[in-house]
């Protein structure tokens, strides 16, 4: 992942399990050394499109 301050690469330090199934991750930057948080959520949703009616010509 891209550290948010400065643009450099990050690895991961600390992984959390959330209660609501979340993972929270503690992220330190290879490059200024800060440290950060991403959160990674599952998302779900319905890959169903609707259907389109077909034009005559």
């Amino acid at each position: 992942m891209i550290c948010p301050f400065c643009g450099g690469k990050s690895h991961v330090m600390r992984t959390r399990q959330r209660r609501d199934g979340s993972v929270l991750r503690f992220r330190c930057c290879t490059e200024c050394l800060r440290m950060f948080q991403s959160v990674e959520r599952v998302e779900t949703r319905s890959l169903e499109q609707p259907l389109r009616e077909s034009v005559k010509p």
